[in-house]
């Protein structure tokens, strides 16, 4: 049996952010460093540790994380105990929450423990219904349109804050607009689990970060990543563009990773239809992003390439896109 919420006021929130060392656990990818930011009511609890994953740390560009850095932190089944109780009896969200979803059920189903369904909520989702005009649908991008504090980026934490403040802002632009309950939030499913809750003892240990990546040198193809406008203009296909911005950002690209990308698309409810074009449209912004400047140099061409590649389009399209961005790159 679970309880159906009536009221959001009476609703707890545990809002997750992860920080992992690629975009796919399909692929292997472990989870670096998870936050939780609990919201019950008038109270607000913290919750925030970094993880040893026993395997290289993936693109230290991205989360500012090295070997050395977890090599004395919890693994993750050291640390179940704790992120269940906070988890319990509360709506999961995050920024992109099939993302944070899955890199959490995938550690939890390898440590043998397995969550009945878990009513989630996107922001990400939301932010293309109550702000389906700003630039580019991204968390520092919503952030700045709701006048959300966002400094700690790409830290477990300083993302859950900010999806935790970015939720409180669209929970009243939602009310203002009629959307007063979960159901019309878009939160599936809407029925708390209670009696298959799994319960573990928590052991309290948790290990804080101390660097922020600082100074570490951003690839190419990260930085056209992160100044792409909107690309699609469906909350449906959204989380799977974002998912795309993640595999691009952390410069691996194998027939692996391709895989990985077409099995997440097919879990995540999207046809080959609704792929092929969100891919087409991804890598026509990416184009559109690297010509802004008159001129792509043969490094950049190269990047371009590999772009190409993990979305499975040939690279006769990409040519025909470049000529045609450079003769009107406006």
């Amino acid at each position: 049996m679970g309880r159906v919420p009536v009221l959001l006021a009476d609703t707890s929130f545990a809002v997750v952010d992860v920080e992992t060392t690629g975009f796919s656990p399909i692929n292997g990818d472990k989870i670096v460093e998870i936050a939780v930011v609990r919201l019950s009511a008038d109270t607000t609890e913290e919750y925030v540790t970094l993880i040893n994953p026993l395997r290289d740390v993936g693109p230290v560009h991205i989360h500012g994380l090295t070997a050395e850095d977890v090599a004395e932190a919890p693994m993750f089944q050291e640390i179940i105990g704790d992120l269940l109780e906070l988890l319990a009896d509360a709506v999961l969200v995050a920024h992109n929450v099939r993302f944070d979803r899955d890199f959490i059920s995938a550690e939890l189903s390898g440590a043998g423990v397995f969550l009945p369904a878990i009513p989630s909520l996107c922001t990400l989702e939301l932010a293309y219904r109550l702000e389906p005009a700003i630039a580019n649908h991204r968390l520092a991008t919503c952030c700045a349109s709701a006048g959300v504090d966002y400094y700690a980026k790409h830290s477990a934490l300083g993302d859950a804050r900010a999806e935790a403040d970015l939720l409180r802002r669209y929970l009243l632009k939602a009310e203002t607009a009629g959307l007063t309950t979960l159901e019309t939030l878009g939160c599936l499913p809407l029925v708390f689990p209670t009696a298959d809750w799994p319960h573990l003892e928590r052991t309290g240990r948790r290990t804080m970060r101390t660097g922020d990546g600082t100074g570490v040198d951003v690839p190419y193809l990260a930085r056209i990543v992160a100044s792409l406008g909107t690309v699609a203009s469906s909350e449906c296909l959204a989380p799977y563009l974002d998912l795309l911005d993640r595999a691009l950002e952390d410069q691996q690209v194998t027939e692996a990773e391709a895989d990985a990308l077409r099995t997440t698309a097919i879990q995540w409810g999207l046809t080959m239809e609704d792929t092929a074009s969100g891919h087409h449209a991804y890598l026509q912004s990416l184009v559109a992003a690297a010509v802004q400047d008159g001129r792509v140099t043969s490094v950049e061409r190269r990047e371009l390439e590999v772009a190409t590649r993990l979305l499975a389009i040939d690279s006769s399209i990409l040519h025909a896109m470049l000529v045609r961005g450079m003769e009107d790159p406006g």
